[in-house]
């Protein structure tokens, strides 16, 4: 920021976020939603950073694997923002090893960490725990009669299910959920919070942007869809778009869950 628009807004925006409510609630909690978002910024930066140049450098490629890899060692959410930051290190990828061929080195790297880690997890029967999300998801709700029961509101038995029933489910399960998340995003704007709405409970009600961050908010997402073929701006758009989707078919759209979207609206 200080690059586009000067040392003291720079200045002023930092610190801002550097007193934000997700920040100062989640360094005392000392939850993983914190080495979360670390794993995720840091995936996020080697994605770029490859992406821009990926025939050049061969060794920012398994730089970007690794970081990838280990960005989905943490809380589940963060693994949506890695397969739609992997979308986007794809596309961008082939697109602009097209005008250098030859240059594969750093891809082929890249692809084998990757692979490396899927198989290494593999053999040690971890990968199905990859969007497990401890069970609290919508395909677990299809096994389990009680939740069967407590959204369709009628005892219908898993194996009974049909096409119409799982529909069905997972249209009022994202009901249920849609103005949960909302809440989450809206937090703060209707009234200022308590302590004990932030720190004395669980989930917190956190406001993941802050009102005077709103014209900074806006800003963003018309720059993001106005240059969305650049890997940065597409990176933060589909941050948004994989992340909500699922979000709307668990069991709450809480503050833990939601809030990592308060990087790429920040």
């Amino acid at each position: 920021m200080s690059r586009r628009l000067g040392a003291g807004i720079a200045g002023a925006a930092a610190l801002v976020l550097a007193l934000s409510l997700p920040l100062l609630h989640y360094g005392r909690y000392g939850t993983s939603l914190s080495g979360t978002l670390l794993g995720v910024l840091l995936a996020t930066w080697a994605g770029w950073e490859f992406a821009e140049h990926p025939g050049q450098r061969w060794w920012r490629g398994p730089l970007a694997g690794a970081a990838l890899a280990a960005a989905t060692l943490g809380y589940s959410p963060g693994r949506l923002v890695v397969l739609g930051l992997l979308g986007v290190v794809a596309v961008a990828t082939v697109r602009l090893t097209r005008q250098t061929p030859g240059r594969w080195a750093g891809p082929a790297l890249l692809v084998a960490v990757l692979v490396g880690f899927w198989a290494f997890q593999a053999a040690n029967h971890a990968n199905r725990q990859f969007f497990a999300a401890r069970g609290e998801q919508v395909l677990t709700f299809m096994q389990q009669s009680e939740y069967l029961k407590e959204y369709l509101g009628r005892a219908v038995s898993p194996d009974a299910l049909t096409v119409a029933d799982r529909l069905e489910l997972a249209a009022r399960v994202a009901a249920r959920r849609a103005p949960e998340l909302l809440a989450v995003v809206t937090a703060g704007f209707d009234r200022r919070l308590s302590y004990d709405e932030v720190g004395g409970s669980d989930p917190p009600r956190l406001a993941l942007v802050f009102p005077p961050l709103l014209p900074f908010v806006a800003f963003g997402l018309l720059r993001s869809l106005r240059r969305w073929r650049r890997p940065e701006h597409a990176t933060l758009l589909g941050w948004v778009a994989v992340s909500c989707g699922p979000r709307l078919l668990t069991t709450r759209g809480d503050a833990h869950r939601g809030m990592l979207l308060g990087v790429p609206l920040t």
